[in-house]
């Protein structure tokens, strides 16, 4: 009887290591994601020059930048699209 409950306890703590590690990797796969994204959202500063994890100004320059002042890089989205999909289908 008390092998067993050994066992189990061996296995929770196995599981639990599983599910540890998972989401540790998880977190470190998805930071840089997380990262990029919020950083989007700041107004004209440069990525390196913030202090912590958010932004201190927010603001869709950055987006407006892109798609409305500067056009060509829509166009070169589209090019590069166009060409991944070429070279998928064949």
């Amino acid at each position: 009887m008390r092998g067993a409950a050994v066992r189990k306890k061996r296995v929770n703590f196995l599981i639990l290591s599983g599910y540890i590690f998972v989401i540790l990797l998880a977190v470190v796969v998805l930071f840089p994601v997380v990262y990029m994204f919020v950083n989007a959202f700041a107004k004209n500063i440069p990525v390196e020059t913030t202090k912590g994890f958010l932004p201190s100004a927010w603001g869709l320059s950055g987006f407006y930048e892109v798609f409305v002042r500067r056009p060509d890089y829509l166009i070169k989205f589209w090019n590069s699209l166009l060409l991944s999909c070429a070279i998928v289908v064949g």
